[in-house]
């Protein structure tokens, strides 16, 4: 004996207003996308820069992009990218239209437990929309309060409060990579990387820390400085072009992994293309110590004139 499904008019009211929801949102969706695809509005995060930021934690990507939590994007309409949240909200709220929809249906048949469910289960996902059912911050997300402190405290007499470098003799720290920036400050902890000056200040940081003070300096603005002498600095593009963009970026920008290097102090960088030529720093690329010791000490000064000069 065939066994037949029987439908209830509710099932039938809810997969109608349910195909009708999800086929306008996707519709939504695409339409904004082709908008920040195409640059129609102009994006909070320019879509070239994402795949540098795919690779961070959420609380990382969030510092380096500004972007804000919970409901805070609703700010951010005007911007492409963001514009995208109207077609995930509507497809969002697909189920609790659908369910709220139901609710006079059900009660209208007599259907009073089923009604309470229905309206339940709105009341669940609005709660869960609104944040109030969201889990507490994490210990470990980034605390950029904290790096500020940390920054007035023991930072900013050497490396100024925005990481401009208080003089010649300190490197700036404005506009680094943050991973980059995290990983030698443990290394500092460590003793990975030798400073006398840096050990001391690095010993104590978390890992949680190093991470903030990383995100705290990659946010701060890295002006530019015209290159000191023009004709060294010529000198010193062509040597990079041949020998450091294909790690280092044409830019000199760096990665996740490598560091910024435009703008940065002259005679600092310079000082540490003399470590790696003589082994003496050994807690990054191995790489750098067979470029660094072909260098003679021209190279190395019209190299670090160039990079200097850059934004």
């Amino acid at each position: 004996m065939a066994l037949t499904a029987t439908v209830s008019e509710e099932q039938k009211l809810y997969a109608r207003w349910l195909s009708v929801g999800a086929r306008a949102g996707l519709a939504v969706l695409s339409a904004c996308f082709l908008v920040y695809v195409l640059e129609l509005l102009e994006p909070q995060v320019p879509l070239h820069e994402l795949p540098a930021l795919w690779a961070h934690p959420v609380e990382h990507f969030r510092a380096l992009t500004g972007a804000p939590a919970g409901w805070g994007w609703i700010a951010l309409l005007g911007k492409g990218d963001y514009l995208s949240f109207v077609g995930i909200v509507m497809l969002g709220l697909v189920t609790v239209v659908c369910y709220a929809r139901i609710v006079p249906a059900l009660l209208k048949r007599g259907e009073r437990l089923q009604a309470a469910l229905a309206a339940a289960q709105v009341l669940v996902l609005l709660a869960a929309a609104s944040g109030l059912l969201a889990s507490p911050a994490r210990a470990d997300e980034v605390d950029l309060k904290r790096a500020q402190q940390i920054v007035s405290g023991r930072c900013f007499l050497c490396h100024g409060a925005q990481g401009e470098s208080a003089s010649e003799l300190y490197p700036r720290l404005a506009g680094q990579n943050p991973v980059y920036m995290a990983k030698q400050l443990a290394n500092f902890a460590t003793g990975e990387r030798k400073s006398t000056a840096m050990q001391p200040m690095a010993a104590d940081l978390t890992p949680q820390e190093r991470s903030a003070l990383g995100l705290y300096f990659s946010r701060q603005k890295s002006e530019p400085h015209p290159a000191a002498d023009a004709q060294l600095a010529a000198q010193g593009a062509r040597l990079y072009a041949d020998r450091c963009t294909a790690c280092h970026g044409g830019r000199g920008h760096g990665s996740e992994t490598l560091p910024r290097l435009a703008g940065q102090v002259a005679s600092y960088l310079a000082a540490q293309l003399r470590s790696f030529g003589a082994r003496s720093r050994t807690n990054d690329n191995a790489v750098m110590q067979g470029i660094a010791a072909q260098m003679t000490e021209q190279d190395i000064r019209a190299v670090a004139e160039y990079l200097s000069g850059l934004d």
